[in-house]
């Protein structure tokens, strides 16, 4: 439900941020968000596991830099 909740965040952004800050994913975010969320069945657990594990601290870290 997180990679969801991200992705639902994500899409509520304006686009002068998304640009402004165009070195995060944010087209892949919500992707991940859209699969998740309408095509389940297809779903990697070796990638959801990345993203849990890798993508989201990373994200996490970089949305901490924008807001310090």
């Amino acid at each position: 439900m997180c990679i969801i909740q991200i992705g639902e965040l994500v899409s509520r952004l304006s686009e002068a941020f998304l640009e402004k800050h165009s070195k995060i994913p944010w087209y892949a975010i919500k992707a991940m968000r859209n699969l998740h969320a309408h095509d389940y069945d297809h779903i990697n657990f070796e990638i959801v596991w990345e993203t849990l594990t890798k993508d989201i601290p990373e994200l996490e870290d970089a949305l901490q830099k924008i807001i310090i």
